[in-house]
């Protein structure tokens, strides 16, 4: 009654006969599951959960009513309402697959993963093969809008599973699927690769300069302070003010170039957090043994910025580690 009768009086009737709203099947799957899954009338949901339907029920495989509900029901009412009643968007089934790694997977209809992706749902969750949600959908979806909305949301095309597979070696796997389908899908990845080699090629352009070389620039503005600041008393007020400008414009520019790089090349991993602080302790050495030798101005406005750098970094590697955590 729970999956297909759409008479939500029919189902008071039961649960005021004495019927177990908690009844399980043999793959324990609930009522709820059943409804949640099945059934895309909202009031049928509605009435098991005002009766007190345990909204966190798991089935056999560790599936919850969301997953259920993700991979199988067209109504995304439904899904909000699981949602709004509280039903963990990042509950994990038995392969650490979210409700959007099965609604990426099965589910043809892109108001689901719209309505997932609107509450919060982790974009780049991985389940126990790290493959992300844009993985399931290359590889089963027969829906191209599943794997187009999934991209505009952010998903990386260019991640790899634990075999070392991208999302578009999933596409080209499914032979089951529609050729005109198979081919729509590789073209929006292709699509969006292409946009991000685009990207990368534009950046390289712009920072074709080594960064070792960008380094040693760096270094020259330092030299080139101390000289100011050992001639500070030779030098005309007004001069002073444009070399500091023209001194601190080059220093940033440097160090942004250098930062761009980095991230052309790929994400900023923890590893490059690090290194990165470890050279924003180096700067902060040398501004401090040269502070008696360059103007003032350019001392504070150099700590300041390598300081605000220095924690932003340390604060990315904090929050990234409990956000593993918490995933965990």
């Amino acid at each position: 009654a729970a999956a297909h009768n759409e008479n939500p009086e029919i189902i008071a009737t039961l649960i005021k006969a004495g019927a177990d709203i908690e009844a399980k099947k043999t793959s324990d799957e609930t009522p709820l599951h059943e409804a949640a899954a099945w059934n895309e009338n909202p009031e049928i949901v509605a009435t098991l959960i005002k009766a007190g339907a345990d909204i966190e029920a798991k089935d056999t495989s560790d599936e919850t009513l969301l997953h259920r509900a993700a991979a199988h029901n067209e109504n995304p009412e439904i899904i909000a309402m699981l949602i709004e009643a509280g039903a963990d968007i990042e509950a994990k089934n038995i392969y650490k697959g979210t409700p959007l790694h099965v609604a990426a997977a099965h589910n043809e209809n892109p108001e689901i993963v719209a309505t997932l992706i609107k509450a919060g749902a982790d974009i780049e969750a991985k389940d126990t093969f790290d493959r992300n949600p844009l993985h399931e959908a290359a590889r089963w979806n027969e829906n191209p809008e599943i794997i187009a909305m999934l991209i505009e949301a952010g998903a990386d095309v260019n991640a790899k599973s634990y075999d070392g597979k991208k999302p578009l070696y999933g596409a080209k796997e499914n032979e089951n699927r529609d050729k005109s389908k198979t081919i729509s899908i590789i073209n929006i990845i292709n699509k969006n690769n292409n946009l991000i080699k685009k990207t990368r090629a534009l950046f390289t352009e712009k920072n074709s300069i080594p960064t070792k070389t960008r380094f040693k620039l760096i270094s020259i503005n330092i030299l080139v302070a101390i000289c100011i600041g050992l001639t500070i008393d030779y030098i005309p007020s007004f001069l002073k003010g444009i070399l500091s400008l023209l001194i601190l414009s080059h220093l940033a520019y440097q160090v942004t170039m250098i930062n761009i790089k980095y991230i052309s090349e790929k994400s900023t991993t923890t590893k490059r957090r690090l290194a990165s602080m470890g050279i924003d302790f180096i700067l902060l050495f040398f501004v401090a043994i040269v502070s008696d030798y360059i103007p003032e101005s350019i001392e504070t406005v150099m700590a300041f910025i390598i300081s605000v750098h220095f924690i932003y970094q340390l604060f990315a590697i904090i929050i990234g580690f409990f956000k593993k955590k918490l995933k965990k």
